[in-house]
């Protein structure tokens, strides 16, 4: 991938926030950079919280947007995986951008 084009992971709950998505992954690609959302992703044999862990890592950008739902907790954690999106995003060094609906 070029390096003058960003990966920007976007982060949510899903259902509360459809047309905020949809906007954010518009803005996105409008600066020709790759948005890596979950209305991309293929079935995978990962878990979901485990592929977007790995995900963002690799990105150069993190993009939550937050709104009155907490997000679903996986059995075994304490955390929604909204969450445990922002804090993998947060404890990597990457640069973060937070909106509240």
């Amino acid at each position: 991938m070029p390096a003058d084009i960003k990966q920007v992971f976007l982060s949510s709950t899903y259902k509360d926030l459809v047309i905020y998505r949809e906007a954010a992954i518009e803005t996105i690609r409008r600066f020709g950079w790759l948005s890596v959302a979950m209305e991309d992703f293929l079935s995978k044999d990962e878990r979901p919280k485990d592929l977007c862990l790995n995900l963002i890592k690799n990105c150069d950008l993190y993009v939550g947007i937050f709104a009155h739902r907490y997000g679903h907790i996986p059995e075994g954690d304490n955390q929604s995986i909204t969450e445990q999106e922002y804090r993998c995003a947060r404890d990597s060094g990457i640069e973060c951008l937070l909106f509240i609906v």
